[in-house]
């Protein structure tokens, strides 16, 4: 039977939390929309409309892509007036996207060939389309 220490028995839980911490951070990033989102905001601070205007997405997909990304803290936002403005809130965010870039680069044809993520990938845009389609149905 294995000892537990009292500092190793709360290490795991520690560690867990963080783990799981980074799970939702990587999917935060790990949609085509809030990427296409940050890197607009990569060019500075932008309003709801701009951020359309550049990554031509539906405002509704812009505002909902905001939205999660300030919450988790990879955008903060400023009201002047009637218009709200979005930045990136910290320079880590925009070398995070940086050094994935170059990940990518490096590695793009095994992340494209990972049998795995195209999986996910495949069964995201199956729910994807159903979303789509119960929208319909319900006009």
């Amino acid at each position: 039977m294995a000892q537990v220490t009292a500092g190793t028995a709360t290490a795991r839980p520690r560690a867990q939390e963080t783990q799981d911490a980074l799970v939702r951070f990587f999917k935060g990033l790990g949609n085509a929309g809030r990427l296409r989102v940050l890197e607009a905001l990569r060019q500075g601070e932008l309003c709801v409309s701009d951020v359309v205007a550049q990554t031509a997405l539906p405002q509704a997909q812009v505002s909902t892509a905001l939205s999660c990304l300030r919450w988790c803290g990879f955008v903060d936002a400023r009201q002047d007036g009637r218009r709200v403005y979005y930045r990136i809130a910290s320079e880590r965010v925009g070398e995070i996207l940086r050094l994935a870039e170059l990940m990518v680069s490096d590695h793009a044809q095994h992340l494209y060939s990972c049998v795995v993520l195209g999986e996910e990938q495949e069964q995201e845009r199956q729910f994807a389309k159903a979303d789509l389609h119960e929208e319909d149905l319900e006009e």
